[in-house]
């Protein structure tokens, strides 16, 4: 997932001092993410970077020895990269929402190729089962009309569409509140 960090891992045999890692998104095209890495070392860290292709089971490291162009090797299978969505709001601690009142900004960043997303929330906490929209991820934002479901054990999630696998949810629990209003005395 676009974000994270993964160990690239290779083994090595005779004197090949440094290696070149590269990363394809499709088998065909290559871009280069590390290249005068110690070969010794048998190991690096990839964080990958928000500009990385995302891929269904086309991803592919190449492992390429310095001393010689021919020693190469690739990963015996594609693997997939993931785009990432963080939500932004509503997330912090002490969060009460007013029924009837103003609509609430959910927001959201995401990272790699996500089209669209759904917005869903929960009434305990933990089963995400209330749709509040589909939307373009680029919005990165909604303005929710907030629901008649009083309580304080609410959260929201943003996920992708394509992949219900990519998703976050709030940190923290919220509250919606009702109100009374007096019409005479």
């Amino acid at each position: 997932q676009i974000y994270e960090t993964r160990a690239i891992n290779w083994t090595k045999k005779g004197s090949v001092a440094e290696v070149t890692i590269d990363y394809s998104h499709n088998g065909a095209n290559w871009t280069t993410l590390a290249s005068g890495v110690n070969a010794s070392n048998l190991t690096w860290n990839w964080t990958i970077a928000n500009t990385t292709n995302t891929t269904n089971l086309q991803g592919l490291i190449r492992i390429t020895g310095s001393d010689n162009g021919n020693d190469v090797d690739s990963s015996n299978s594609g693997f997939t990269i993931r785009g990432s969505l963080n939500l932004t709001a509503p997330d912090a601690s002490g969060i009460v929402l007013n029924y009837g009142g103003s609509p609430y900004q959910i927001t959201w960043t995401k990272a790699g190729a996500i089209a669209n997303v759904t917005l869903k929330y929960a009434t305990d906490g933990s089963t995400y089962n209330i749709t509040i929209a589909n939307v373009s991820a680029g919005n990165q934002s909604y303005n929710w009309t907030i629901p008649n479901k009083i309580g304080a054990n609410l959260k929201v999630r943003v996920e992708d569409q394509g992949d219900a696998g990519v998703n976050d949810s709030s940190t923290n629990q919220f509250a919606i509140k009702g109100a009374i209003v007096l019409n005479r005395p």
